[in-house]
C-alpha cells in the first residue's frame, strides 16, 4: 500500500520502494517523479527544486534543449534528415561539417554558438588553405559549404522550437568563387567527344566496366548534364524509352532537392533499351555500372590520355567527368537555349548559377569571333625598325 506524507503534500512511498517520490501539477498536467531520496526531509527539498524546474520549463519550453550537449542534437538532426530522405552521402557530409565546427569552435551547448567564433574558424581554415603548398584544400567555396550546412542545422533548431533564434542567420558566405576555384573544369569540343565517344567502345575493360559500357555512361553523361551520383542512383523504372524518352532523378537522389526530367536522344534511347533487353533486369536495378567516384575519374582519365585528348588544358582547367556536364551546359548556350529552360534541365536551384554558365560559353565565343575577324594591327614601332 502507498504510504503517504502527512506533513508534506504530495509526497509518497510506492509499494516495496525505499524511496520518496513526488505527485504535482503543471499547467494542468500531473507529473510523478521519484525523488532518489529515503530521508522525508530530504525528499520534500528534492521535491520543491524539481517543482520549481518544471514550472520554469512551461514558462520556457526552450530551457530543457539549453541544457542539453549540442552533440545530441547534431544527433537528433542527423536522424531527421535520414528520414526525410536525403542521400546517405548527403547527410554524412553535412553532418561531418556541422560536427568538425563544433569541435573546432569549442561547442559544447547550442547556446555557445557565437558568429564571431565560427567566422574565426572559418578564417583558420583559409590560413591552413594558404599554407599548404600544393594549393588544395579548403578554398573558398568548402568554406561556405561549411557555413551553409552551420546555418541549416541553426534553423532546424529553431523549427524544432529546441532553439528561439538562429546565431548565424546574419552570417554571409565568402565571395570570389571563380578566383578560388580548386579544380577548374573545361567542356570537351564536339570533335573531343565524338572522338570519344567513337572510339572508347572499340577498347579493353577498364575499372571494370567495356568500352560499351564506357561509352554509353559518357554519352549519357554528355546528353543529359547528369551530374555522377544523379546517373548513379538510376534505376530502369526511372528511364522511359518510349515515344517521348526520358530520364527522371528522383527529389531524394537531386542535388537541389527537386525531381526533374531530362528528354533523351532516340538514339540514347534505343541504346538503352537494347541494354535493358539484353540484361533483362527488374525495374528496380541500377541501369548504370560505376566505378567509384575516384575511380570513375581515373577511368576517364585513362580513357582521354589513351586518345590523345588533354585530360588538363594548357590553361590549366581539367577534363574530369563533371567536364560532361559542363558540356552540356555549353551545348545549350550556343544553341540559344532559353535561361529557364536550361535552369529547368540542368537542376540549378537558382537561375544566376545558369548564367554564369552561359555568360562565360558566350563570352569564349565572342573572343574567337573577334579573333577571327578582326586582322592584326600594323605595330608602327616595329615597321619603323
Amino acid at each position: 500500500m502507498r504510504k503517504r506524507s502527512k506533513r508534506y503534500p504530495g509526497l509518497y512511498k510506492p509499494p516495496n520502494s525505499e524511496y520518496w517520490s513526488y505527485r504535482f501539477t503543471v499547467g494542468g498536467k500531473r507529473i510523478s517523479r521519484t525523488t532518489g531520496e529515503t530521508d522525508q526531509r530530504a525528499a520534500w527539498e528534492r521535491a520543491s527544486r524539481m517543482r520549481e524546474e518544471h514550472k520554469q520549463r512551461a514558462a520556457d519550453p526552450y530551457r530543457e534543449h539549453a541544457d542539453r550537449p549540442v552533440t545530441e542534437h547534431v544527433a537528433d538532426w542527423q536522424r531527421a534528415l535520414e528520414a526525410g530522405g536525403c542521400t546517405a552521402q548527403h547527410v554524412d557530409t553535412v553532418v561531418g561539417r556541422v560536427k568538425r565546427l563544433v569541435k573546432g569552435c569549442k561547442v559544447s551547448r547550442f547556446a555557445d554558438i557565437r558568429p564571431a567564433d565560427v567566422q574565426a574558424y572559418l578564417v583558420k581554415l583559409r590560413k591552413d588553405d594558404e599554407r599548404n603548398k600544393k594549393g588544395r584544400g579548403f578554398g573558398t567555396r568548402t568554406r561556405n559549404f561549411y557555413l551553409k550546412a552551420a546555418k541549416q542545422f541553426c534553423r532546424w533548431m529553431v523549427a524544432e522550437r529546441r532553439a528561439r533564434e538562429n546565431p548565424l542567420a546574419h552570417l554571409k558566405g565568402e565571395r570570389g568563387l571563380q578566383a578560388d576555384l580548386r579544380r577548374a573544369r573545361d567542356a570537351f569540343s564536339e570533335a573531343e567527344l565524338g572522338r570519344l565517344l567513337a572510339r572508347v567502345p572499340h577498347r579493353g575493360i577498364s575499372y571494370g566496366l567495356t568500352g560499351a559500357e564506357r561509352a554509353r555512361l559518357y554519352r549519357l553523361a554528355a546528353e543529359t548534364g547528369l551530374r555522377a551520383g544523379e546517373l548513379r542512383t538510376l534505376t530502369w523504372a526511372a528511364i522511359d524509352t518510349g515515344p517521348q524518352p526520358m530520364l527522371t532523378v528522383r527529389a531524394s537522389y537531386s542535388k537541389n532537392g527537386e525531381a526533374r526530367s531530362v528528354p533523351l536522344r532516340a538514339e540514347t534511347a534505343a541504346l538503352l533499351e537494347a541494354q535493358r533487353a539484353g540484361s533483362e533486369a527488374s525495374a528496380d536495378a541500377r541501369a548504370l555500372r560505376m566505378p567509384d567516384p575516384c575511380n570513375l575519374a581515373r577511368m576517364l582519365k585513362a580513357d582521354l590520355e589513351a586518345l590523345k585528348i588533354p585530360y588538363r588544358t594548357t590553361e590549366g582547367r581539367y577534363r574530369d567527368f563533371h567536364s560532361f556536364r559542363h558540356t552540356f551546359a555549353s551545348r545549350l548556350a550556343r544553341a540559344g537555349t532559353p535561361v529557364k529552360t536550361a535552369q529547368d534541365l540542368l537542376g540549378h536551384k537558382t537561375v544566376a548559377m545558369t548564367l554564369e554558365i552561359y555568360s562565360h560559353t558566350v563570352l569564349a565565343d565572342h573572343a574567337a569571333a573577334i579573333e577571327r575577324a578582326i586582322p592584326g594591327t600594323p605595330n608602327p614601332v616595329a615597321d619603323a625598325g
